[in-house]
């Protein structure tokens, strides 16, 4: 073969790769997901400032959602948290919900621990969050309410 069709076959090769790679890149697009009576609690007496988030999802997307965890302006960290015996809690890695399947943190004995949580400034019981997934971030507001034991 000459360099001419060594350099053809080059390029094409390499523009159908390019054009896969773009293709499969989800990595600005985070999946759909509904998510109501999100509440955030903060813990009784700890000094670290720890806060119970708990909330409904449904993944209204075809594809399987993972949840890694929680951002926001008002604490520093946040771990998935899931009982497994009365007094018995285990970190999870992260949540996955398959297409069109709801979950209940609540009913699931499963929270989002918030680590050094600042209370909101003002009137407003509101904080905006953001559910970290593996495809990007989703912003979403909890309520905050009182104080757990």
């Amino acid at each position: 073969m000459g360099k001419i069709t060594l350099v053809a076959f080059g390029l094409f090769f390499s523009f159908v790769f390019a054009l896969n790679a773009k293709a499969m890149d989800y990595g600005i697009i985070y999946q759909d997901a509904a998510i109501s009576n999100a509440v955030i609690s903060p813990v009784k007496g700890d000094p670290d400032g720890k806060a119970i988030l708990r909330f409904n999802l449904k993944n209204t997307a075809v594809d399987q959602l993972i949840i890694m965890g929680v951002t926001g302006s008002l604490h520093d960290g946040s771990k998935i948290m899931a009982r497994m015996a009365p007094q018995k809690f285990v970190e999870l890695d992260s949540l996955s919900l398959l297409s069109e399947e709801a979950l209940n943190m609540k009913e699931a004995h499963i929270y989002i621990e918030l680590e050094n949580m600042k209370l909101p400034t003002g009137k407003s019981n509101l904080v905006d969050l953001s559910l970290i997934l593996t495809t990007g971030e989703m912003p979403f507001k909890a309520r905050l309410v009182n104080i757990t034991n």
